[in-house]
C-alpha cells in the first residue's frame, strides 16, 4: 500500500470513528457486548457482587439480554434513543446523599465538573389529575388512561396520587430542569424503598461522560414500571427516555434483584 492510499485509509477509518461517536453508537456497541458476555462469565464479570446459586444467575443474564433485544426493537424508531442502552453496573454511579419518601439528592464530582441532582415528589387528590378512564373486573376498578393517555403505575382507584414534581440538574452551579413531559404521567415514584426487585432512584455518567441517565422505579404495588431518563450534559437538555411496564419486565422475567436495567 503506497502513502497515498494509506493516508486515505486512516482518514476513512478517522471520519467512520466520529461518524459512531457523534451518534452514540460507539459506546452502545461496547455496552451490548458487556451485556452480552455476562450470558458467558457472570462470576468474572461481577466478582464483587455476591451471588450463590449460579444457575439462578446466569439465568438472570440471559433474561436480560433476551429483554434487551425487545426494548432494541421497541425503540427502533426513537430517534436513536437506544443508542443509550447500557450495562449500569459498568457507570460511574452517582452517590445517594440525602434519599427520603419525598426528596432526594444525589451527587458525583470527577476531575473537571461537580454534578448534583435534586428530585421531588409532590402528593395531590385524583381529581386534579382530569379526566379518569377506568376498566372494572369483578367489581375492582383498575385505570385505563388519564386524559385518554395511557400511564404507568397508576393502576388501582385512590382517592390521593403521587408524582415527581421536578428533577433538578446542577451541573458546576449552573441548575436545569428535566422537561416534565418525560415526568408528568409518571405515577407513585420509589425515591427510596428497597424491595427486591425495586430500587431507590438511582443516576450514573454514561461512559463517554456527556449524558446522566436517571433510573426510577415506581407504581402503586411493587415494581409497575422501569424508567430510564437521558440527560445531554453539554446541551443541558433533556433527551428522552425508556420505559418498561411489569407486563414487559414480567414476560422476560426480569422482576428481579438483579436487574440490570437497560
Amino acid at each position: 500500500m503506497n502513502k497515498n492510499k494509506m493516508m486515505r485509509s486512516i482518514m476513512l477509518a478517522l471520519v467512520c470513528f466520529m461518524y459512531l461517536k457523534s451518534n452514540g453508537q460507539g459506546d452502545f456497541k461496547t455496552q451490548y457486548k458487556l451485556i452480552k458476555s455476562n450470558i458467558i462469565k457472570p462470576f468474572e464479570t461481577f466478582r464483587d457482587y455476591d451471588y450463590t446459586n449460579y444457575a439462578d444467575f446466569n439465568k438472570q443474564f440471559k433474561n436480560d439480554t433476551f429483554f434487551i433485544d425487545y426494548m432494541l426493537r421497541k425503540y427502533s424508531t426513537k430517534n436513536h434513543i437506544t443508542n443509550f442502552i447500557s450495562n449500569r453496573y459498568y457507570l460511574k454511579k452517582f452517590s445517594n446523599d440525602y434519599l427520603k419518601q419525598n426528596e432526594v439528592r444525589l451527587s458525583l464530582v470527577n476531575s473537571i465538573d461537580t454534578f448534583e441532582i435534586n428530585v421531588k415528589k409532590e402528593y395531590q387528590t385524583k381529581d386534579k389529575e382530569g379526566t379518569i378512564e377506568y376498566n372494572i373486573l369483578n367489581e375492582y376498578k383498575y385505570v385505563k388512561s388519564v386524559n385518554g393517555k395511557t400511564v404507568y403505575g397508576f393502576t388501582f382507584d385512590t382517592s390521593m396520587v403521587t408524582k415527581i414534581k421536578f428533577i433538578s440538574i446542577t451541573i458546576n452551579g449552573s441548575e436545569t430542569l428535566i422537561d416534565n413531559s418525560v415526568l408528568q404521567d409518571l405515577y407513585f415514584p420509589n425515591f427510596c424503598e428497597v424491595d427486591y426487585a425495586i430500587k431507590p432512584i438511582e443516576a450514573f455518567l454514561s461512559p463517554d461522560q456527556k449524558y446522566i441517565y436517571i433510573y426510577l422505579f415506581g407504581g402503586q404495588e411493587n415494581l409497575e414500571y422501569f424508567c430510564k431518563i437521558i440527560f445531554d450534559i453539554n446541551k443541558k437538555s433533556t433527551v428522552g427516555r425508556m420505559i418498561a411496564d411489569y407486563k414487559e419486565l414480567g414476560i422476560y422475567q426480569c422482576i428481579s434483584k438483579d436487574f440490570i436495567g437497560f
